[in-house]
């Protein structure tokens, strides 16, 4: 008998230290918590599929957005430690808000969970996890691997179904 449980002990610690050797020191790892200036607690916000957050901190009064929406939208995205990595409204520049079809392929899984119920007006928070964002690959230059991401959405129209087979 303890020669079985010295044999468990010694497999579970192989296996803890080897566990140890498989994460690359090279990869950048997110901050524990995210910057103030974010303002993000998630207990105050809704937990939905794929582990992605939403606050609604304006919600608005017009068309609601549904899954196969095409959307027009401002936005600013953020990685946890509080730097932007992009926006429509760049400073000194003219805004250019995004239109984009919330189940185009190759959008982030994210915002396809995260956009959909959403109002024409209304302004969303989202803490996208890594595996519902660019996983391990990342988005360079800007995006490290891993990485969650933290977006504020405006969602300025929803496109009607005739207006939407165009931007395709």
């Amino acid at each position: 008998m303890l020669t079985k449980i010295r044999s468990s002990a010694m497999a579970l610690a192989a296996a803890v230290m080897l566990a140890g050797c498989l994460d690359d020191p090279a990869v950048p790892v997110d901050p524990p918590d995210f910057h103030p200036s974010l303002e993000i607690n998630l207990d105050e916000m809704t937990l939905l599929e794929g582990g992605v957050y939403i606050l609604d901190t304006t919600v608005g009064g017009g068309a609601v957005a549904l899954d196969t929406s095409t959307v027009v939208v401002h936005y600013r995205g953020w990685l946890k430690n509080g730097s932007m990595f992009d926006t429509t409204r760049p400073a000194g520049l003219e805004p250019i808000p995004l239109e984009v079809k919330l189940d185009y392929e190759f959008l982030i899984k994210g915002w396809q969970v995260g956009i959909p119920g959403m109002k024409e007006g209304g302004v969303r928070k989202m803490v996208v996890p890594p595996e519902m964002a660019y996983g391990k690959q990342g988005r360079a230059p800007f995006i490290h691997p891993n990485a969650t991401l933290v977006f504020e959405v405006e969602l300025l129209e929803v496109k009607a179904a005739a207006d939407s087979a165009q931007a395709q």
